[in-house]
């Protein structure tokens, strides 16, 4: 795989994806990072307040960026 694989994907699940899913499924508003990044620069939603939101997508990015350390700490880069 490479980067363009990667940024596809993520543009694919926070663009159409994620709306396709919030309109099958109401609690997605408060998972999807996506969504939650929307709710919070509209200032909160009927689902999501802001501060909620701005919350919960801190959580995903400490924790992709703990994951990213490890890997990058365990992966030989010297080559």
């Amino acid at each position: 795989m490479g980067l363009p694989v990667a940024l596809a994907i993520g543009i694919a699940w926070a663009g159409p994806f994620e709306h396709l899913v919030q309109d099958a499924w109401n609690p997605a508003q408060r998972f999807f990072p996506g969504l939650l990044l929307e709710a919070f620069v509209a200032g909160g939603t009927s689902e999501v307040t802001a501060t909620r939101a701005f919350l919960t997508v801190s959580v995903y990015i400490a924790v992709a960026a703990a994951l990213a350390g490890t890997i990058f700490a365990r992966h030989d880069i010297t080559a």
